[in-house]
C-alpha cells in the first residue's frame, strides 16, 4: 500500500473549504492525480503531513512545483498588479522545516510558491513495538530564494497532548499523537458547533 502503481496512488487527500483546498499528507506521485482530478493546484493553500515516511511525503516537492507554476500561470493572467501571492501553510511533525528546505533547496526548484513551515514539536514516539528509531540529525536555513518566508511557528502541544494548529472561523484544525514506527500525528478538523 505504500507504493504507488499505474491504477493506485499513495496518502493524498484534498479537503475543499469555501473554495481553497487543504491537502492532508503528499505522497509519491501526488502531484500526477491532482493533474488527474478537478483539484486545481493553485487552489491548494495548506498541506499537512503526518510523518515524514515516503508514502506521506515524498510527493511534497513535485506538488510544491505544480502549486508554483499553476499560481504563476493563474496570476499573469488574472492579476497584474503585482501583489504578492499567500504563502502555503505546510504543517507537520518537528523535521518538516528540514525536510521542505532541504527537498527544495538541494533540486534547486525555483518554481514553488511562497511557503512558510508550521512545525508540530515534541511529538512522542509511539511504538507498539520495544523499536526506537535514531534521531536523524539534518540542519537547514531559511532561503528566501527558494520560496520560504517568514512566520512559520513552533507549535506546542497543551496539557492534553494537542496541537492547536489554527482557527479559520468556522473551522478549527488540532493535531493528536498517533501510534505508528516513526513520530506520527492525526488531524482533526472540526466544524463549529451552530446553532
Amino acid at each position: 500500500s505504500c507504493i504507488p502503481s499505474i491504477t493506485r496512488g499513495v496518502s493524498c487527500v484534498a479537503f475543499r473549504f469555501n473554495g481553497d483546498m487543504w491537502l492532508f499528507d503528499a505522497g509519491e506521485a501526488s502531484q500526477i492525480q491532482i493533474q488527474k482530478s478537478r483539484v486545481k493546484a493553485s487552489k491548494i493553500k495548506k498541506i499537512f503531513i503526518t510523518h515524514a515516511h515516503g508514502d506521506h511525503s515524498f510527493g511534497l516537492p513535485g506538488v510544491m512545483c505544480l502549486m508554483g507554476q499553476s499560481t504563476q500561470d493563474e496570476r499573469g493572467k488574472a492579476d497584474d498588479n503585482g501583489a504578492p501571492m499567500e504563502p502555503i501553510d505546510i504543517y507537520g511533525p518537528e523535521g518538516t522545516r528540514d525536510l521542505v528546505r532541504a527537498m527544495v533547496q538541494l533540486t534547486y526548484s525555483r518554481v514553488v510558491p511562497p511557503y512558510r513551515i508550521h512545525e508540530l514539536k515534541n511529538v512522542p514516539f509511539r511504538n507498539y513495538r520495544s523499536y526506537q528509531p535514531p534521531t536523524p540529525v539534518v540542519r537547514t536555513r531559511a532561503d528566501a530564494r527558494f520560496g520560504e518566508v517568514n512566520g512559520g511557528r513552533d507549535i506546542y502541544p497543551d496539557e492534553r497532548g494537542r496541537w492547536h494548529l489554527l482557527d479559520e472561523g468556522e473551522l478549527s484544525v488540532q493535531a493528536a499523537a498517533m501510534q505508528h514506527t516513526v513520530p506520527c500525528v492525526g488531524y482533526v478538523v472540526k466544524e463549529k458547533t451552530r446553532a
